[in-house]
């Protein structure tokens, strides 16, 4: 009787010596259990984040370096406000896609006018590829509400600028090349300016300062004057604001340079003019 009762003891007690050893596995599976749990929600966020949305929906163009989409959008006042941000401002990147929008419309010109010469083939792409002609082009992105602005930026309405948006248009054109090559930038550049290139005539239209002075020239009214109101953005990205007048009449436009102002604000005044 006792060897069976100790026999019993000690194999109770081999099950007690086994019992932590069980726990330390039923832990471990349960870890990894929680841990796979775990994976599947932060695999999803990051198939999320990778996903097309605002201005890659629209251009129907998804990055695979998303460092070069925050750079694209990236205003020099963010990182003015956040020293620990690792991307740049997008200024390198408008330097580079406005030469590609440059070929891209001159390749389209040259095959569609055979018969124009360089000055008149000039005189078009210069119409459509002007700050004022291309930030419709930005807004219609959505690059203006997808842009990281420093407060003091967003403060002055600098999301509104129009020379924002056409500079955002360049950086992205450019961040798309770089991310997916010539062709990838080709389409984009088409497609995004399907509706100006699609109204492309031989002839360059006239200004918006021309047809305003032939308008006053055939009323026999003094010829408009013009004055800069405002300027403002850094040296190298300028915007302005210029206000013009006829015989007391006055209209107001705003541009990246002083010429594009003055456009504006002429066809903004021949409008008002000949309601």
């Amino acid at each position: 009787m006792r060897t069976a009762s100790v026999a019993n003891r000690e194999c109770r007690g081999r099950d007690r010596e086994i019992d932590p050893c069980l726990c330390v596995l039923k832990g471990e599976h349960e870890t990894k259990a929680k841990s796979g749990s775990k994976r599947k929600p932060a695999a999803a966020a990051l198939r999320a984040r990778g996903s097309p949305s605002g201005p890659e929906a629209k251009a129907k163009y998804r990055f695979r370096d998303r460092r070069l989409l925050e750079t694209a959008l990236t205003h020099r006042s963010y990182l003015h406000e956040h020293n620990d941000e690792r991307s740049g401002d997008f200024e390198r990147l408008e330097f580079l896609g406005d030469a590609v929008i440059d070929l891209v419309v001159a390749e389209r010109l040259y095959k569609k006018f055979p018969d124009l010469h360089e000055g008149e083939l000039t005189a078009i792409r210069a119409s459509l590829v002007s700050g004022n002609a291309l930030a419709p082009i930005g807004v219609r992105l959505a690059l203006p509400k997808a842009a990281r602005l420093g407060r003091g930026e967003e403060e002055s309405s600098g999301r509104e600028r129009a020379g924002l948006a056409a500079s955002l248009f360049e950086s992205f054109v450019g961040a798309v090349y770089l991310d997916g090559g010539y062709e990838s930038a080709r389409v984009l550049v088409e497609r995004a300016m399907a509706r100006e290139l699609r109204g492309l005539q031989a002839a360059p239209p006239k200004s918006g300062k021309t047809l305003l002075q032939e308008w006053v020239q055939a009323q026999h009214l003094p010829l408009p004057r013009y004055l800069v109101v405002e300027v403002r953005g850094p040296e190298h990205q300028r915007d302005f604001r210029v206000a013009v007048e006829v015989d007391g009449r006055v209209a107001e436009g705003s541009g990246m340079s002083k010429r594009e102002a003055e456009e504006a604000a002429a066809s903004a005044l021949l409008d008002k003019l000949t309601a």
